[in-house]
């Protein structure tokens, strides 16, 4: 199995399953778990995940995407379903 880092993901191409680019991958919003490692719940992306991530003002379509809706992961390429709507 192939071990992936947080630094292999950054700046990724995140598109969806059918193809659409969302963006790329800035970074990762976790959830903490008191003494637990906190857990990845959503991917930040496209052109608002750089200023989000410097918390500059909330993003707009497609700024975080749902650690859940992630199908596949791959040094420089996340897939994930297609939003509804």
């Amino acid at each position: 199995m192939t071990r992936l880092t947080i630094s292999d993901l950054q700046r990724a191409e995140v598109v969806t399953e059918d193809g659409e680019r969302l963006g790329h991958l800035f970074e990762l919003a976790a959830r903490e778990r008191g003494a637990e490692p906190p857990v990845v719940r959503a991917l930040l992306v496209g052109r608002w995940g750089l200023p989000r991530r410097l918390g500059i003002g909330r993003g707009v379509a497609h700024d975080e995407v749902a650690v859940e809706d992630v199908i596949a992961v791959a040094p420089g390429r996340v897939v994930v379903r297609r939003r509804a709507g």
